[in-house]
């Protein structure tokens, strides 16, 4: 093509301008240079508002010609940009080079508050307000913030009648796009038609993401590690879940009772305890429950049903959770491990009650007598102590056989006499005892030395000499001891208190 002295010159200036860095055409309402005049006439078009690029089909404007070939793949689906790792296409060229960091694993955006990385910068601003506090987005109806402009979008639906998305098959609106998908589970499960079927045992999800998620089940891959005890999970949300285990965080509390839960589903299942609300009724003997999982548990008692097997032993479980406990016992996993003493556990439930002889704590309470108690069950059998009551001492016992038992204590009925002494007792347990003395019997033997005991109790404080744990802590000054009685003893150190006297002097001493 032959051009004219005037283009030439023209295109010379242009081409030399780039290496002089000639910034001739600026703009008159910001002052920013171009080094052309073609560049300072779109640039123009951000001040002046002017959109001349019109889409043929939802006539929406554009500033710039490549704005609307983007947005005009919207409506022909065109993704041109395809991933040659995973085969995933994308409508823009720069969402393609985002997408690569997830196989390079390449992380470039890094918070400086936490370890936290992410692929974009954009997910890093928003994550950064999580720590900054900052809501920058406002409700103009009720003045609520969020940090999301997302999370705005969806709770200004909550203010408006407005219900945009229609379910195809029932006409029925909702106000969310996520209500509409859930909705539409309610059909597939009618028709028994899901979308996204499983390829080796052929379970059927209406989402393909819970598919994928599915998919982790059959394959033996782990990727995702635990930190601190090294455990592997399929899913990065499994390992989230896990690490309050060990942070001990629980950001799900209750606004009744304060009682706090790892997950949002645990505490709107608790809260259903204090409203009431009992939905799912059994069959057979008409006992209420908050949660179909609940109901479904309560019927093996009636079926005797137990659907998971150990596959090392005979054994049985009529639920999941209490299978993979078992299976510890087989491989000697204890996961959970002891902040005061190291002693590790199989089960969150096992520390936190082991924790408690650390420290002291009791927190449930009898509702008669408001004696504190450190494992519920500990409470379930002291409630019924309350049923018979002893007249003269107001003790209290779980069965009328035991009050009988008792009220000897205070009879001098004492019919149950030693052979070998002059003795007497009012229970032939007590008796039974007391032989042992005489006999020498010592039935209760260390598994650890092999020394022998005349009671259980005895075995049981001889035990933490060899364990070395020392449950019962001083609330003064937080020292340790193995037994009880230390502690008791301990204790006058504190009090001053002196309660034994020499019966020739009448001088206190300390036992």
């Amino acid at each position: 093509m032959t051009l004219r002295p005037g283009q030439l010159k023209v295109l010379l200036h242009k081409q030399s301008s780039t290496h002089t860095g000639d910034r001739a055409f600026v703009c008159s309402y910001c002052s920013k240079a171009f080094t052309q005049k073609s560049i300072l006439r779109i640039h123009m078009r951000t001040h002046t508002g002017e959109k001349p690029y019109k889409c043929s089909v939802c006539d929406k404007d554009f500033i710039y010609r490549a704005y609307l070939n983007r947005h005009m793949r919207g409506h022909t689906g065109e993704k041109p940009f395809s991933c040659t790792v995973c085969g995933k296409s994308f409508t823009e060229k720069s969402s393609l080079k985002v997408h690569k960091r997830i196989h390079t694993g390449v992380r470039l955006f890094a918070c400086s508050f936490c370890s936290k990385s992410y692929t974009l910068e954009g997910n890093l601003k928003i994550h950064m307000r999580v720590h900054t506090g900052e809501r920058p987005f406002s409700c103009s109806v009720c003045e609520k913030t969020f940090a999301e402009k997302g999370n705005l979008k969806r709770h200004m639906a909550t203010h408006s009648d407005e219900k945009p998305f229609r379910c195809p098959v029932c006409e029925k609106n909702f106000k969310t796009k996520s209500d509409l998908k859930h909705h539409m589970r309610i059909h597939i499960r009618k028709t028994g038609q899901a979308p996204f079927s499983c390829s080796v045992c052929a379970k059927t999800f209406t989402v393909e993401y819970s598919l994928k998620q599915h998919m982790t089940i059959h394959s033996e891959q782990k990727p995702f590690r635990c930190s601190i005890c090294e455990k592997k999970f399929r899913r990065k949300c499994d390992v989230k879940h896990h690490m309050k285990i060990h942070t001990g965080q629980r950001p799900y509390s209750c606004s009744v009772c304060s009682k706090g839960y790892i997950q949002k589903s645990h505490l709107k299942q608790h809260m259903k305890t204090h409203i009431g609300k009992r939905l799912f009724t059994c069959s057979v003997c008409a006992q209420n429950f908050t949660t179909n999982n609940k109901l479904r548990l309560h019927m093996t008692a009636h079926t005797g049903e137990k659907p998971y097997g150990c596959s090392l032993c005979v054994k049985r479980f009529t639920v999941q959770g209490t299978l993979k406990q078992h299976m510890m016992t087989h491989t000697g996993e204890k996961p959970f491990k002891c902040d005061y003493c190291s002693k590790e556990f199989r089960s969150q439930g096992d520390l936190n009650r082991h924790v408690r002889t650390h420290t002291g704590e009791k927190p449930f309470r009898c509702s008669v007598c408001a004696k504190n108690f450190r494992v519920q069950s500990d409470l379930k059998r002291h409630m019924k102590t309350h049923t018979f009551s002893c007249s003269a001492c107001a003790k209290g016992f779980a069965r009328d056989r035991q009050l009988k038992e008792h009220m000897k204590t205070h009879s001098e009925d004492r019919p149950f006499a030693c052979s070998f002494c002059a003795k007497s007792y009012s229970q032939m347990g007590n008796l039974r005892i007391h032989m042992r003395i005489h006999t020498g019997e010592r039935p209760y033997r260390c598994s650890v030395c092999a020394s022998d005991f005349p009671q259980k109790s005895s075995l049981k404080r001889h035990m933490s000499t060899h364990t070395a744990e020392k449950p019962f802590k001083c609330s003064v000054c937080a020292n340790d001891f193995r037994i009880k009685r230390e502690l008791m003893d301990h204790m006058r150190t504190h009090s001053k208190e002196k309660p034994s006297s020499c019966s020739v002097c009448k001088n206190e001493v300390s036992e």
